[in-house]
């Protein structure tokens, strides 16, 4: 074939002239069986697209304040006789060991270090982190005898069904 699309050989047509296409006038189908076709728009499938972006939009917007707000924290879990912590800060792990307390200590800086702030001392490594600190624990809020808590600064306590709720909505 010469590959010119023209149906005698390889080449991006197969018989409907030069370019892609399945010869029957209509946009090829991957091998997924999605079609290649631009959306057909709709006033509907316009707004159902719209709102799934914006939902994506704010669940990546809640998802980076958790972060931001995570970078500078301390997280203590377990059994009240044999507890963990880690304290972050900077969104590296600061400190890890035992809690001889229920929730764990103010985080280094509390919330004294504005977000603005937290947010320019993160980087790639610092988000890869901590978002798996954030799948840790939501293994931990469904771990039997865990009981997790996160201590955001002086007053921010999360735990029980108000950190399964967050966790749900990043």
């Amino acid at each position: 074939g010469n590959g010119n699309g023209n149906g005698n050989g390889p080449g991006p047509g197969n018989g409907n002239g030069p370019g892609p296409g399945n010869g029957n006038g209509t946009a090829p189908e991957l091998a997924n069986g999605t079609s290649t076709a631009p959306p057909t728009w709709t006033a509907q499938t316009l707004a159902d697209a719209i709102a799934e972006r914006l939902t994506g939009a704010a669940r990546a917007i809640r998802r980076a304040r958790w972060l931001v707000l995570l970078s500078e924290a301390s997280i203590a879990w377990g059994p009240p006789d044999a507890r963990r912590l880690i304290v972050l800060r900077r969104g590296q792990i600061e400190r890890q060991g035992s809690s001889t307390g229920a929730v764990p200590p103010c985080p280094p800086g509390g919330l004294r270090r504005v977000a603005e702030r937290r947010r320019a001392l993160a980087d790639l490594a610092a988000r890869d982190r901590l978002r798996v600190v954030t799948t840790e624990l939501r293994r931990l809020v469904d771990e039997a005898g865990a009981d997790p808590v996160v201590r955001l600064g002086p007053a921010g306590l999360v735990r029980g069904e108000a950190l399964r709720r967050l966790l749900r909505r990043i």
